[in-house]
């Protein structure tokens, strides 16, 4: 196939970016739009939204907790210099005395802590799978269409401002991004049982940002997630307050109690600590790592081991959060995947690949914020680990994790873990530390400086960091930094990293997004490196640019492979390259054993759905020269640019030659290959694209996403005809073929509510349909059956009328 996928930034990777965007309250489910008002009250225990469907009356704030809000400390030095123990045990006690029931206090420090300091500034918060809403500081009133407000806020040199949202209210929630307005949601903190939820995002945004055109809502520290039950303070009256204390820069490490001495990082920063263009932050050694040996356990087996006595060959992708619910919450978990061993042992699979289950800020993973705790919305209560200690959290989680790992190597099979290298969450403590210019971690990242270096903008995909000069590099979207691989500490950190869960018992990885560790436009190109090029246009007509830089691609993937294989020669590295050019994704067999071969995916696809809508039908030669075409040269391809000396290995346009390419890549031999020594990794469909059955009734277009068909009642007969004729072509191919969950089933991935790629930003979760133990299975009846609605967002992962 001669066509690259182009990338489509919402959809193509395991994670929407949207989805995470609406967390961050950029982006919300388009719907009505309704407007609403708001004032604000001087004390801290009114409610200060009029658009709450109630709120209690107001108690008179206590003079230790507050100060008016028309008087400003005489410098920072004032504001900052600090509180005994004892002062800050009678500020709470105040507190206690002046907090409503139900109500949640957000109090907000910042280094000046002058009312007027606190006008830009505005709070979002949402319950953890809803539309959020605005909330401003107490003494401001928010204005009717609430994108603005007015008046000074109450502040004190203990907690600064701070707005209360009560929890028990109703409110008209929600963001419209195409029209900039609120509203349009109903939206809760209250469960259906009456009692407050368990979750609760908070995000302090610049106020005038949310209607710029870059549509990037500046905020101070990225979404803060708090556990209600954490920041619960005893009121006097025997009910219950929640208080949360933040300082600016520094929101992530917010706590129950005001800080007793306050440093300011940034204090006497020159704005020139920016890593981008600095060598300091260029140190990783160019030198190419020589050629690991592809995983022996994996390509030929071992008989001496309980699992992949004969090698990997059939692998089964998981989607952990879909895939079977073991405690009735809804969300799949890692015990619920142990109690289904045996289905996929007599499926006969060899090896398990579940999507992100490390700690993120999202339900697909996709956004590490701790690399190593497993998140505790994986664990379950009625596992051994959850049912010994009474509560989930991220040690049950992980004894579930290694318990998996144990049980399905006993049952014959190998577990490989989903590892996000290219960016993280900006709640990660490595983003945490490297913002607040923290030495040893601040070259973890790329940043720049957006009043000195003109290209740094948000056009280009560098966000600003609060209002601080700094901006920092993320091409998948705002809450997702990516991390500098020029830098030798941040691979230091990553291959400590993976030989940690090496060491725990997991055989292997996949790796997401490998050609976009180093994109073209996030590191200086050397005069030899080659350049692919990958530029499209958006639906809104943004020029898309997902170049990368070849080079340095296979100059880190190479030293990871070899570095983690040095103490675990077993270790199997399979990556994600989101590309159908097979010549372009060959040459990254320098650093992995096996990578998915989308080439053949949409070929092969293409063929049945062409086939299938054909009154003659039409063989697979004619597609593409799947099977015979014509020759590919780097010197003749167009899309690369500066160096071209990167490919080494070319052929013809046919699956053979692209197989002997990518073994001459994998062993760095250009003989004759007699028997191959990478692992193909062929798929059935996976969580970023359309499923086989959707694609065989789609419009035969080799170049993916936009083939997708939609599956009816009438069409479903012949359409699992040709999807089942599909698989089993890739099931035969050489390598180990991965089966996505649910396709071994027929299930269907329409689109849902009529909405497209084009339309939806939650398209993607059609791919992550809940799998079907039975029919017409329940959230809760005892069939593993899970049902959730998305982070940030009431969109829910739901089966569509098919399934």
């Amino acid at each position: 196939m001669k066509n690259t996928l182009k990338r489509a930034l919402p959809f193509i990777l395991g994670f929407s970016a949207i989805a995470l965007a609406s967390c961050n309250g950029q982006n919300a489910v388009s719907s009505s739009s309704s407007s609403g008002s708001g004032s604000s009250s001087s004390t801290l225990s009114s409610s200060q939204n009029s658009s709450a469907a109630s709120s209690s009356s107001s108690k008179s704030a206590s003079s230790s907790a507050q100060s008016s809000s028309s008087t400003k400390s005489s410098s920072v030095a004032s504001s900052l210099s600090g509180h005994t123990q004892a002062e800050v045990d009678d500020y709470m006690a105040g507190l206690k005395s002046t907090s409503h029931a139900n109500h949640l206090y957000y109090h907000y420090l910042r280094y000046d802590n002058v009312p007027a300091s606190y006008s830009d500034w505005d709070v979002w918060a949402w319950p953890l799978t809803k539309e959020g809403y605005r909330f401003d500081w107490n003494g401001r009133q928010t204005s009717s269409d609430r994108l603005s407000a007015s008046g000074l806020a109450t502040v004190d040199t203990f907690g600064g401002a701070y707005v209360d949202i009560d929890l028990t209210a109703s409110y008209d929630g929600g963001w419209q991004s195409a029209s900039k307005t609120m509203g349009g949601t109903k939206m809760s903190f209250f469960k259906s049982d009456g009692s407050p939820v368990d979750t609760i995002g908070l995000q302090i945004v610049k106020s005038a940002t949310r209607t710029s055109s870059a549509g990037f809502w500046v905020n101070d520290g990225g979404n803060l997630f708090i556990s209600l039950a954490n920041y619960a303070l005893a009121n006097s009256d025997g009910t219950t307050s929640y208080h949360v204390f933040a300082v600016q820069d520094q929101v992530q490490s917010a706590g129950v109690l005001p800080q007793i001495s306050i440093v300011d990082p940034f204090a006497n920063d020159d704005g020139k600590n920016v890593t981008y263009g600095d060598s300091t932050y260029n140190n990783a050694s160019w030198t190419d790592r020589a050629l690991a040996p592809t995983s022996p356990l994996f390509l030929k087996g071992d008989s001496t081991k309980s699992y992949l006595t004969s090698g990997a060959g059939v692998g089964y992708q998981i989607m952990a959060s879909s895939f079977a619910d073991s405690d009735g919450d809804g969300f799949g978990d890692i015990y619920g995947i142990d109690q289904k061993l045996d289905y996929l042992k007599d499926l006969g699979v060899n090896v398990l690949w579940l999507t992100p289950i490390q700690l993120s800020d999202s339900y697909h993973g996709y956004d590490i914020t701790n690399y190593y705790l497993v998140d505790p919305k994986f664990g379950s209560k009625t596992s051994p680990a959850g049912t010994k200690k009474g509560a989930v959290d991220s040690t049950t989680a992980l004894a579930d994790y290694k318990q998996l790992i144990a049980d399905a190597n006993a049952k014959g099979m190998a577990v490989i873990m989903d590892l996000v290298l290219n960016h993280t969450s900006t709640s990660n403590d490595w983003f945490i530390k490297s913002a607040q210019l923290d030495r040893d971690y601040r070259g973890y990242y790329q940043w720049g400086n957006h009043e000195t270096q003109s290209e740094i903008k948000e056009d280009n995909y560098w966000y600003p960091y609060g209002d601080h000069p700094y901006s920092y590099y993320a091409k998948f979207g705002s809450a997702m930094p990516e991390l500098n691989y020029s830098y030798q500490a941040t691979r230091d950190a990553v291959i400590k990293m993976a030989k940690y869960w090496c060491a725990l018992g997991v055989s292997g990885f996949r790796m997401d997004a490998v050609k976009h560790i180093f994109l073209e436009d996030e590191v200086t190109s050397d005069g030899g490196d080659t350049i692919i090029s990958d530029i499209s246009t958006s639906a809104s007509g943004k020029t898309l640019n997902y170049s990368s830089n070849l080079t340095k691609n296979l100059n880190f993937w190479r030293e990871i492979n070899a570095s983690v294989k040095a103490a675990y020669p077993d270790a199997f590295f399979v990556g994600e390259n989101f590309d159908g050019h097979a010549y372009h994704v060959a040459p990254f067999y320098e650093g992995f054993d096996s990578l998915f071969d989308f080439y053949s995916y949409f070929n092969i696809t293409s063929a049945a759905a062409n086939s299938l809508n054909s009154s003659v039908g039409k063989p697979i030669q004619s597609y593409d020269g799947y099977v015979s075409g014509d020759a590919y040269t780097a010197s003749a391809d167009a899309s690369l640019k500066n160096s071209t000396s990167a490919i080494s290995y070319t052929g013809n346009w046919n699956v053979a030659s692209i197989m002997a390419a990518n073994d001459h890549y994998r062993t760095g031999s250009s003989s004759a290959v007699s028997s191959y020594s990478f692992i193909n990794g062929a798929f059935t469909s996976n969580h970023d694209i359309a499923r086989c059955l959707n694609r065989v009734v789609g419009s035969g277009d080799a170049s993916g996403i936009q083939a997708q068909g939609t599956i009816t009642s009438s069409n479903y007969p012949e359409a699992l005809k040709a999807a089942t004729c599909a698989e089993i072509a890739e099931l035969m191919m050489p390598g180990c073929t991965w089966i996505y969950y649910g396709d071994e089933l027929g299930m269907s991935g329409n689109w849902q509510n009529g909405a497209t790629t084009g339309t939806d930003s939650y398209a993607d979760l059609s791919y992550r349909q809940p799998m079907k133990w039975v029919q017409d299975g329940e959230v809760g009846d005892g069939s593993f059956t899970t049902g959730y609605a998305v982070t940030g967002s009431g969109t829910k992962v739901q089966w569509d009328e098919i399934n």
